[in-house]
């Protein structure tokens, strides 16, 4: 069995940037696998203040797309248990996984993901609550 969810975002914290993440579970594990950097929405006041915001996190959801395409191209080429031993990318034993949890909120998913190295609180598109629902089944059944 195969699940994928293409991109998914680690919101900013107080020193570290937004990031987005591939997710991939296989008969060997979960992939999470970091795409690059992510662009946050910031919160303004004042029509000059929204515009200025808005071009700067547009520019620079074009500049992160690009990094975005070059690790997809990669993972096309098959390189997915290569890119997991890379900085900030893990993967994880379906044993390995101690907590996958999440919670539905305004047509988004809050998703924490513990377990090895990795601890992450990520945000998923609503139309993949499927797919997130299902993983919660496979590693919830796992104790």
């Amino acid at each position: 069995m195969k699940i994928v969810i293409p991109r998914s975002y680690k919101p900013p914290g107080l020193i570290i940037r937004a990031k987005a993440y591939y997710i991939e579970y296989n008969d060997k594990g979960l992939y999470l696998v970091e795409l690059g950097n992510a662009s946050a929405t910031p919160n303004t006041r004042g029509a000059l203040q929204s515009y200025i915001a808005e071009k700067a996190v547009s520019y620079f959801d074009a500049k992160y797309e690009k990094d975005y395409l070059v690790v997809e191209e990669r993972l096309r080429n098959g390189e997915l248990d290569q890119l997991v031993t890379e900085k900030r990318s893990y993967f994880l034993r379906k044993v390995e996984v101690k907590q996958f949890s999440f919670v539905s909120s305004g047509g988004q998913l809050d998703v924490r993901i513990k377990g090895g190295k990795a601890d992450l609180k990520l945000v998923i598109g609503g139309m993949h609550e499927a797919e997130i629902k299902q993983l919660s089944g496979i590693f919830n059944g796992v104790r």
